[in-house]
């Protein structure tokens, strides 16, 4: 099982509330408010990226109904607080523009 960890003000592998993935934006009860608007990291085990990892940034947005937005996945943590960093800098920047 992952440790939950904070890292430059971002949560990595949170220990996420009940119905988290299935919930909708305007249905999130109280423990999931912490987590609007706010990208998060889950690391995944992955054999094909160069640390055996791989970094995962969600993030809850009104744009996506009923689960979390995979913004991007990264090979290393720079990377993706990097990715998370500019997410709150600019809510609709993604790596395709």
């Amino acid at each position: 099982m992952r440790k939950e960890r904070l890292v430059d003000g971002f949560l990595i592998d949170p220990d996420l509330p009940g119905d988290f993935w299935q919930a909708s934006e305007k249905d999130r009860p109280e423990s999931h408010m912490p987590f609007l608007g706010k990208p998060f990291i889950l690391t995944v085990p992955h054999s094909e990226w160069a640390d055996g990892v791989r970094y995962d940034v969600y993030q809850v947005s009104e744009r996506v109904w009923g689960r979390p937005i995979c913004m991007w996945k990264f090979g290393t943590l720079n990377e993706a607080l990097r990715c998370a960093k500019h997410q709150l800098g600019d809510p609709d920047w993604t790596f395709f523009t």
